[in-house]
């Protein structure tokens, strides 16, 4: 084993170091433009096209890459540049845009050493040096562009097999290799640690015709025009009102900052028993890319008026997602009691508050202030702050599971440290990283907010909700919300554990089983109907 790994290793510097046989767009009928489509299970989820650049001084490889199905409608662009003998990474982009926010990659020479910065908007990766000891790739195996350059630097080497040195900045900054072997004239074989087994076939001009692995098939071709749109309630015994609701947050114009969202009114008479949803951590819209949608659903026909708000920038409301903070959420969210209250069609005496994961911290804050509020129902709350210690804790049980190389268990935890002297160093809202404006108020707003610190001052009846196969939130913080909430002495709590459910308390589906309109997650019923009868007992009476 030690001297085929030796042997490899040396073919990998050999593929480093022969001139390619690719002279550029064209050559040996190489088109400078080539479109793919994505599938899973036989059915199409995502089409890429990318284009080839050559000149005297670089080959760029540029692609646009669009899955609709995938829990948010997703759309990434990337731009790799390489020197023309393929040795040397020149520059790497990448821009991957959901509705209301984008997220930015960036991989660059610095001086003779590189730099990672990965900008997740709320918090950041990144490495400010590091210089391996020969040439590598960015590389996603499900990438058409990243294959490609993967597919030309191998041919260039004209070996029958190599190791090459790869990023997977999608998942973090370690380097790793990946094997690559032919398998044929046009097939090609990769495998590495932490990569699906990948099957290529190529065409006589090298140009990538062909991928499968990992759960997906890539072929050459036009994937046509892709839509889906989160699950959302419909249907003749509810009416959907799109409402404003002011915040107390003004604009540059001195107007009041609004969120846009949809009120849910049942087939019944008002004043409406009400519940407003607060969705999870990231840019979500009102339908929580379909999860509250589902809840909303459920909770309307069970009688009870349902508010839902786009977050601010996502995509309807007002603001941007990029200053997104604790705070700012908290006072969006009594904002929409406030609206509520406000309605004239509302029973202010019976309002509940559902929260799922942050949304979950943010509910018990408000719940634990706001007078109007008289129910709560936690769904995959952590116990903890969710940065740094639940950050750091979902590096670990990704680590558990296999998702992390222990390489990259150590990675994150060095950059949620360096994260965390960033954020104690300076009181500024951003820093400013070769040349890049990087948020810090999410991170700093997080420290010490959980919703632990805040069930003391609840003394209203909540349910816990939790499943037992949760991979971002332990089970067992479920437990430490429960023994807070019974040492108040007062009022009454459940807890509702679902021991085979994951997060989204059902199971995830696959991207071609949300095709045409998105399905995801699918919910458990028996969720629901415990999440509703409970609601529907807690706002029959009067405020408690």
């Amino acid at each position: 084993m030690r001297e085929k790994r030796s042997r490899l290793i040396t073919l990998a510097l050999v593929l480093i170091l022969v001139v390619p046989a690719f002279a550029g767009c064209g050559s040996r009928g190489r088109p400078a433009r080539a479109s793919y489509i994505v599938k899973q299970g036989g059915i199409t989820i995502g089409g890429q096209q990318v284009n080839y650049l050559k000149d005297a001084g670089a080959v760029t490889y540029s692609a646009n890459e669009h899955r609709p199905f995938e829990i948010s409608d997703t759309t990434t662009y990337r731009k790799l540049t390489v020197t023309p003998d393929l040795a040397r990474l020149k520059g790497y982009y990448a821009n991957t845009t959901v509705p209301g926010a984008s997220y930015r990659t960036y991989i660059n020479p610095a001086g003779d050493r590189y730099y990672f910065l990965d900008d997740q908007l709320q918090i950041f990766n990144y490495v400010p040096s590091f210089s391996p000891e020969r040439g590598f790739l960015p590389f996603e195996p499900d990438s058409a562009a990243l294959l490609q350059v993967l597919v030309d630097k191998f041919l260039a080497a004209r070996v029958d097999s190599a190791a090459a040195l790869v990023i997977m900045p999608s998942k973090s900054s370690v380097l790793r290799e990946v094997f690559v072997a032919k398998q044929g004239a046009d097939r090609i074989r990769v495998t590495g640690e932490g990569v699906p087994d990948l099957s290529l076939t190529i065409d006589s001009a090298g140009l990538l015709t062909g991928m499968q692995g990992g759960g997906l098939v890539i072929t050459t071709g036009s994937a046509g025009t892709l839509d889906s749109r989160p699950f959302a309630p419909t249907g003749k015994a509810r009416e959907v009102q799109e409402v404003r609701v002011p915040t107390t947050d003004k604009l540059s114009n001195g107007d009041s900052l609004e969120l846009a969202g949809s009120f849910y009114i049942p087939a019944t008479k008002g004043p409406y028993r009400s519940v407003i949803l607060v969705g999870e951590f990231g840019p979500e819209d009102r339908t929580g890319a379909g999860f509250l949608g589902r809840i909303a659903e459920q909770l309307t026909d069970r009688g009870m008026a349902v508010l839902t708000c786009d977050k601010r920038g996502v995509p309807r409301s007002q603001g941007k997602y990029s200053t997104y903070t604790y705070n700012s959420a908290v006072l969006d969210l009594n904002s929409e009691v406030d609206y509520l209250v406000l309605r004239g069609d509302v029973d202010a005496n019976r309002i509940a508050l559902v929260g799922f994961g942050e949304g979950g911290a943010l509910a018990c804050r408000v719940a634990a202030s706001n007078p109007y509020v008289t129910a709560l129902a936690l769904m995959a709350t952590p116990s903890v702050p969710l940065f740094p210690d639940l950050a750091g804790t979902q590096v670990e049980m990704r680590g558990g599971l296999g998702l992390l190389t222990k390489a990259e268990v150590n990675t994150a935890g060095l950059n949620i440290a360096n994260l965390v002297n960033t954020v104690a160093s300076t009181n500024a809202a951003t820093i400013k990283i070769q040349g890049h404006e990087l948020f810090l108020g999410w991170m700093r707003s997080q420290e010490g907010n959980s919703a632990l610190a805040s069930i003391g001052s609840l003394t209203i009846p909540v349910l816990v909700m939790q499943g037992g196969m949760d991979g971002n939130v332990p089970a067992k913080q479920s437990d430490e919300l429960m023994r807070a909430l019974e040492a108040r002495g007062k009022s009454r709590q459940e807890l509702a554990l679902y021991d085979k459910l994951g997060h989204y308390f059902g199971p995830l589906l696959l991207e071609a089983q949300a095709v045409p309109y998105r399905d995801h997650p699918n919910v458990d019923t028996a969720v629901l109907e415990k999440l509703s009868g409970w609601l529907d007992a807690n706002l029959k009476s009067k405020k408690q």
